[in-house]
């Protein structure tokens, strides 16, 4: 069974790749937890991003990518993750490696393996 700190690595190697849509995120979640319900699927990846989001690892921005979008503060970022609907938006939210992301993930680090990551 696929653990948050797994998932969470998944989710940020795709941040490092490009901004993460949660059409992207829903594909995911349908490839790595095949046979989970959609409610199994949410909760795990809301609490993967957020894992994310509280180690600053990521950043939360919302609406049209490269149209209106805005970067979400830290307490924004958090209760959206807190309300949206991963499996069935109806918002657009993107989530984008911060530069402490790209150093974590570049340097080799995985928060499966490191003791300090903690879970949620």
């Amino acid at each position: 069974m696929l653990s948050v700190l797994e998932l969470a690595d998944i989710f940020l190697d795709r941040t490092t790749e490009d901004e993460v849509g949660l059409g992207e995120i829903r594909g995911i979640l349908r490839v790595r937890c095949p046979g989970w319900t959609d409610r199994e699927q949410e909760e795990i990846a809301r609490r993967a991003l957020t894992l994310l989001l509280e180690r600053g690892l990521i950043y939360v921005k919302r609406g049209i990518p490269f149209a209106n979008e805005s970067h979400l503060i830290f307490s924004d970022a958090r209760q959206l993750l807190g309300s949206v609907e991963i499996m069935a938006p109806v918002v657009q939210v993107t989530f984008v490696a911060t530069d402490e992301g790209w150093e974590y993930y570049s340097t080799g680090r995985k928060l499966a393996r490191d003791p300090d990551s903690g879970t949620i």
